[in-house]
């Protein structure tokens, strides 16, 4: 009792003499430069992080928590700019959805787990509402993610190629369940918590590049040899081949099957929006085939590629017929979550409470050190959070699509390539989000915060 006062103690007096520090210095752009770290954040999800108190605390985090203190920091001061600020409608979603999952709250079991996911949740909440207040040139955001993603796909790169020479976890940065162990080659993770989260980040990058260049070659840019450009140009070239190779080596089937079903609208949209579009999709081949090409090339080197192929196309084979270990263990948990639905449709169990709620018939699994989850957003939120919580997340979810939707066909300063970008990255992560969960995923609220900042009432 008394080293927790003493912390507590030992906190306060460090806030209260950082806010002294700051009081005079912290101005409203300073939360224009927290959402454009927020942005750049994105891809770091697994490290860099610091442990407390049996959590992880992430940059976005951090970033989120600093945005709040400068935003009370500027009220406090009764900053113009802030008080003169217009709130952004999406300002007010996160209360209402508070507000109707409440009642769920009765049945809480669990208070730190609650406690956790609460804190978590609030704090992607706040990414988006931070975002949609205070983001600024949304398409130049994504141009500086691309980048940033383009740099994480080449330590992806280098986490294979270190895992097969044999360098120890530490210095690769993966996880013992995604090294060579298991297929004979590793799944690279980059900076995300698996393979999963990685490819879904890549995706995002991979649609990021492919507007970029639509958008370029549609405005006609004329960019010479002695060009500045040109050297930027080659950049994103080579980056989106490392980005596709990289995506490829994640081994992640479930994101592979989501390009596969955006792929076909992605082809539709882009003809639709842009004239250059055939000149594209020839530059798309060459790069696809250069990369497919390296990564068998890059196989070589360390292992037999027929072999590992043939292990990894079993394992897909036995996945899509649901008998795959992480296949049964998925459908598992789905299946516990189904079975529980029908009499807590409506009031739900619990922010975080799945995990004990089903826990008797789930054996070890349900353990401190391995919680269950469900690995389906859509069922955990409804299960956990009730009816009503659940249809104003799907609200929140599908709002902006609508709106950016309505907006392409209509003249705005803001560009088709960004309305585009937001629209296929948000539908790509909404097909990936069958596949994980929980609610508090970082990169989606990223992304809701920069397509909310772009949507227009009509």
């Amino acid at each position: 009792m008394l080293s927790t006062l003493l912390i507590c103690g030992a906190i306060s007096t460090i806030l209260a003499l950082v806010t002294m520090f700051l009081w005079q210095k912290v101005q409203f752009d300073w939360l224009n430069k927290t959402t454009i770290g927020l942005v750049w954040s994105l891809p770091f999800e697994y490290f860099p992080k610091l442990e407390i108190a049996g959590s992880s605390l992430r940059v976005s985090q951090v970033l989120v928590i600093l945005g709040v203190y400068f935003i009370l920091i500027l009220i406090f001061k009764k900053d113009r700019e802030l008080l003169g600020h217009r709130i952004h409608w999406v300002s007010i979603f996160p209360i209402i959805f508070w507000f109707l999952a409440s009642p769920s709250w009765l049945f809480i079991t669990d208070f730190k787990r609650f406690l956790v996911y609460f804190v978590a949740t609030n704090l992607v909440f706040g990414a988006m509402v931070i975002l949609a207040n205070f983001g600024t040139n949304i398409w130049q955001r994504l141009k500086e993610l691309s980048l940033i993603l383009g740099g994480c796909a080449v330590f992806g790169l280098y986490q294979f190629v270190g895992d097969m020479l044999g360098l120890p976890s530490f210095l690769t940065g993966l996880r013992e369940q995604y090294t060579k162990i298991v297929f004979g080659v590793p799944r690279v993770q980059g900076t995300a918590i698996e393979p999963l989260y990685f490819a879904g980040m890549l995706l995002l990058a991979m649609i990021i590049f492919w507007f970029w260049n639509l958008n370029r070659l549609s405005n006609l840019e004329k960019i010479d040899d002695n060009s500045p450009n040109k050297n930027n140009i080659n950049l994103i070239k080579i980056l989106s081949g490392i980005t596709l190779l990289s995506f490829i080596l994640t081994i992640s089937k479930g994101t592979f099957a989501v390009l596969v079903l955006i792929l076909p609208a992605l082809f539709v949209a882009s003809c639709w929006h842009f004239v250059y579009f055939q000149n594209l999709v020839h530059r798309f081949w060459i790069v696809s085939l250069t990369s497919c090409l390296s990564l068998v090339m890059l196989m070589s080197v360390f292992v037999d590629p027929v072999k590992v192929f043939g292990e990894v196309g079993q394992n897909f084979v036995e996945t899509i017929a649901g008998t795959s270990a992480s296949a049964v263990e998925r459908s598992r948990f789905i299946n516990e979550a189904v079975v529980s639905l029908p009499n807590n449709a409506i009031l739900g169990i619990g922010m975080g409470q799945y995990a004990d709620y089903v826990g008797s018939n789930l054996g070890n699994i349900n353990t401190e050190e391995s919680k269950a989850i469900v690995n389906n957003v859509y069922l955990e939120v409804w299960l956990e959070n009730g009816f009503l919580a659940f249809g104003w997340f799907l609200l929140m979810l599908f709002l902006p699509l609508i709106l950016l939707f309505k907006q392409l066909d209509q003249n705005l300063t803001i560009n088709s390539a960004t309305i585009l970008i937001l629209i296929f990255s948000l539908v790509a992560y909404y097909l990936q989000w069958t596949l994980f969960s929980p609610i508090f995923i970082m990169p989606i609220f990223i992304l809701l915060g920069m397509s909310y900042k772009s949507c227009k009432l009509s």
